[in-house]
């Protein structure tokens, strides 16, 4: 119940950091047929089909870091160590990546078994990242006049489209603010 995945021996599984420095290697000519647009289109998607309930500290209401004070004494941290040979982390002294488990999801048929998740977006590309994938939020996204979503005109004057409008409810909660003034975008 819960427990991490093992090999058939029972043994703990590879190092991830290890198999995936293995398995893509940063080796050899690039594919510049493959752009930015690549990776951003990927991310897209991945939003707009899996939105997992994250882990949250009840006491704040941030991600706990599995690397620091939290290591040990969250449930869901599971931290990935880095081997100090890593190509690329050891240029910058790290040792550990933060690793959590999303929350737990009930089974289908209520009974004990292994770990499930849930996934509170459509399986289906509709665009509920924009539109959102539930009334509350799909409502919090439009003007509810006109079929329009709601927007914020903050560069018209320079001849520029309007953005999405900001996050002002919860602000820190998913996203990372460098000072209090400044807010992400709210989206589906």
């Amino acid at each position: 119940i819960s427990e991490l995945r093992a090999n058939r021996a029972g043994f703990p599984l590879p190092n991830p950091r290890v198999v995936s420095a293995h398995v893509h290697r940063d080796e050899g000519p690039h594919d510049h047929a493959v752009s930015l647009m690549f990776a951003a289109w990927g991310q897209l998607m991945d939003h707009d089909l899996t939105f997992t309930a994250e882990t949250k500290d009840p006491s704040d209401l941030r991600e706990p870091n599995c690397c620091g004070s939290d290591r040990n004494h969250h449930p869901n941290c599971l931290p990935i160590s880095i081997p100090p040979n890593d190509h690329f982390y050891r240029l910058y002294k790290q040792n550990c990546m933060n690793m959590l488990r999303s929350l737990a999801g009930v089974r289908d048929d209520c009974r004990l078994g292994p770990r499930v998740q849930t996934n509170t977006a459509t399986a289906y590309i509709d665009g509920n990242f924009l539109y959102g994938s539930n009334i509350r939020l799909a409502d919090e996204l439009r003007l509810l006049k006109g079929g329009r979503l709601k927007t914020l005109a903050a560069f018209s004057d320079l001849g520029l489209k309007d953005l999405m409008p900001l996050k002002l409810q919860f602000p820190d909660d998913g996203c990372i603010r460098s000072t209090p003034d400044i807010y992400c975008f709210l989206a589906g």
